[in-house]
């Protein structure tokens, strides 16, 4: 009788996140698609489909902060939810802040602002190098103010 083999599964490589060329987090996974970022332990990115979301966990309900669309194309735009919800009648307010762009393998950059107003924010590098580059704009970004 033939012993089957048993493979050990390696962890995966963390997804580094830099704020220009200094490394600021990681993305650690907590489940299927849910990633938390090292030392905010009040955010969660969530991939969601098409879309990638920037939970606020501290609230209740959970708040989502921020978004980003996932496309076939290699440049992904990031909104930030700027609605005010003290008032009594909140009006939606959604500001697209910025754009995630794939680098190369294993890299995307983060970029505040939009075509000619662009500006070189950081990077991800990792196998969720696009989701940690969504949140090096929604967490680390001064982008939406």
């Amino acid at each position: 009788m033939a012993a089957s083999a048993i493979h050990a599964r390696h962890p995966e490589a963390p997804t580094k996140l830099y704020l220009g060329n200094r490394k600021v987090s990681q993305l650690e996974q907590d489940g299927w698609d849910a990633y938390s970022l090292a030392g905010l332990e009040v955010t969660e990115m969530v991939r969601n489909g098409n879309h990638i979301f920037a939970l606020d966990t501290a609230e209740i309900p959970v708040f989502a902060f921020g978004y980003a669309r996932v496309t076939s194309g290699r440049t992904w735009y990031v909104t930030l939810n700027e609605t005010d919800y003290n008032t009594s009648h909140p009006t939606p307010t959604f500001v697209t802040i910025g754009a995630v762009s794939f680098r190369g393998p294993g890299v995307w950059d983060a970029y505040c602002g939009l075509d000619g107003h662009a500006r070189w924010f950081g990077y991800a590098t990792g196998p969720h190098a696009g989701i940690g580059a969504v949140a090096l704009l929604l967490d680390f970004g001064a982008c939406g103010t």
